[in-house]
């Protein structure tokens, strides 16, 4: 019974903590504008990215078998903000990322669409995804 009550426990201090780290639209947006070390993570496809995303985010597909490696550039002191189109998959990328040593990770509730029904401001690019620079790329640079 003790066992059961100690798992019941963490498993709730668990939730709590991951609940403080979703965050919704006008919340989120406020925290990225006052916060200027921010790192905005996209976690949609490239695909995706191009039809739309927040200003200033990167885009590091979470499909991408190097999703982890491409994490591992940022200082683990550095806040985190990640955001996919509806939740599904920045939920999946906010458990890594703090599994990862990340602290201060802060996901987008509901994702893009749950932003552009707060009509926030997006950016959308127009490129040739052939002649990109792939993160690989870069990194070698």
């Amino acid at each position: 019974m003790r066992r059961l009550i100690t798992i019941i426990f963490f498993t709730f201090l668990s939730c709590v903590e991951n609940k403080n780290s979703v965050v919704i639209a006008s919340e989120f947006f406020e925290k990225l504008k006052n916060d200027n070390k921010a790192v905005l993570i996209d976690v949609r496809t490239p695909e995706e990215f191009n039809k739309g995303h927040l200003r200033n985010a990167l885009n590091v597909n979470w499909f991408d078998e190097n999703f982890e490696k491409n994490l591992k550039i940022f200082s683990k002191d550095l806040p985190i903000y990640v955001y996919c189109l509806s939740g599904g998959r920045s939920s999946q990328a906010n458990e890594k990322i703090k599994s990862m040593g990340f602290e201060n990770v802060f996901e987008l509730e509901g994702g893009i669409l749950e932003w552009r029904k707060n009509n926030l401001p997006e950016s959308k690019i127009e490129n040739n995804l052939n002649n990109s620079l792939t993160v690989a790329d870069f990194n070698k640079l």
